[in-house]
């Protein structure tokens, strides 16, 4: 596993003996999780191009924007079809459904 991990200074990428850093750091709140890049892509968007799956349900469960746009107006989901990462679509599309029912059920 790869995960990409916004920090207040510098984006980190861990490789698969690291990810448990990206763990840590987010655990700690020491990971800017909406964190842009140059274009306007967040960690999320980059987990979703490189299909990393893992990256993406550990940014799940830390409550990432699954739906964030970049600069270009794409959302992860669109990025990770664009790429042909089946897998990150998928698990886009659970994110997408769990983010939409946290927030009907704690939002009205």
């Amino acid at each position: 596993m790869s995960c990409i991990c916004f920090t207040r200074s510098k984006v980190c990428q861990f490789s698969a003996d690291r990810a448990q850093a990206a763990e840590v750091l987010i655990k700690h709140g020491k990971a800017d999780l909406e964190a842009e890049d140059d274009i306007g892509r967040t960690a999320v968007s980059h987990a979703a191009k490189y299909g990393s799956v893992d990256c993406l349900n550990l940014l799940g469960n830390a409550h990432a924007d699954v739906f964030h746009k970049d600069r270009e107006g794409k959302t992860p989901l669109q990025i990770a079809e664009a790429s042909s990462r089946s897998e990150a679509v998928l698990a886009l599309k659970k994110w997408q459904q769990v983010s939409a029912s946290f927030t009907t059920m704690y939002c009205q």
